[in-house]
């Protein structure tokens, strides 16, 4: 008497469930922020960097990188897929880094057994405001963020929808006004990053919009968002943030209010 319903237990028996499957134990490299759907084409003469890949086996890794603001190591980063790597004539590693899975840090790292890398837990954070149901096992506190993120939705749909017209324009203007560093720049990115997601999915809509503006490499007209992106606690504060990189950046390149 008192205790748990069954469909209570039910509802706590498969959150463990989840939050275990959600677990994991990665290597961790601090080098950059990549976002997910990014590549990287990557190429060093490091030994040590080599070693890892080639010697140790590591093809898929946690990346972290610094806070420009904070100037400290982010608590969030992606998990990354290394493809097509080869040590070539001269000794430098040649491969693809592509960024999969947004995740936050569990616990402290440690080093791992017989290796020269770092290891730590992680949880992969796909995003529960974007539509799962909340069962009956959830907590008081948990069920009031639930109740919040719902209240918030529509705003957060009308936003993401703003984004759009926002794309096409920063788009149209980094082509026209001949900011592209390469040929087919921005066409090249789109083609790794894929098609926006759909608005009812805001939180991967502001991971994507962060992996456009701040691609690999780097444009130069926008600010760089995506550690703040990627440790946004929630969908609406991820799409304040990229829709304030978008503006900020479409006034630099219509020249209306220049960054630098």
């Amino acid at each position: 008497e008192g205790g748990l319903s069954d469909e209570a237990l039910a509802g706590l028996y498969k959150r463990v469930a989840k939050v275990k499957s959600n677990v994991a134990e990665v290597p961790l490299l601090v080098m950059d922020s990549m976002v997910p759907r990014q590549r990287l084409k990557f190429s060093a003469d490091d030994e040590e960097m080599k070693d890892l890949i080639m010697k140790e086996g590591i093809r898929v890794f946690g990346m972290l990188a610094v806070d420009p603001v904070r100037r400290e190591v982010t608590p969030y980063g992606s998990t990354v897929e290394i493809q097509g790597e080869v040590v070539e004539g001269d000794g430098r590693l040649t491969c693809v880094f592509v960024a999969q899975k947004r995740f936050k840090l569990l616990g402290d790292p440690w080093k791992s057994d017989g290796g020269s890398h770092v290891m730590s837990k992680v949880e992969f954070v796909d995003d529960l405001e974007e539509g799962e149901e909340m069962d009956e096992g959830a907590d008081a506190a948990e069920k009031m963020a639930k109740i919040v993120a719902d209240a918030d939705r529509e705003a957060d749909m009308a936003l993401a929808v703003e984004l759009e017209g926002l794309v096409d324009r920063w788009k149209d203007l980094v082509v026209s006004t001949g900011r592209e560093r390469e040929p087919n720049q921005i066409d090249n990115i789109l083609a790794d990053i894929g098609d926006m997601p759909p608005a009812d999915r805001p939180f991967q809509r502001a991971l994507w919009v962060a992996a456009l503006i701040n691609p690999l490499p780097a444009l130069g007209v926008s600010l760089e968002i995506r550690p703040a992106v990627l440790c946004s606690p929630t969908a609406s504060n991820a799409l304040q943030i990229v829709h304030g990189g978008l503006t900020t950046s479409i006034a630099h390149l219509d020249g209306s209010k220049p960054m630098w």
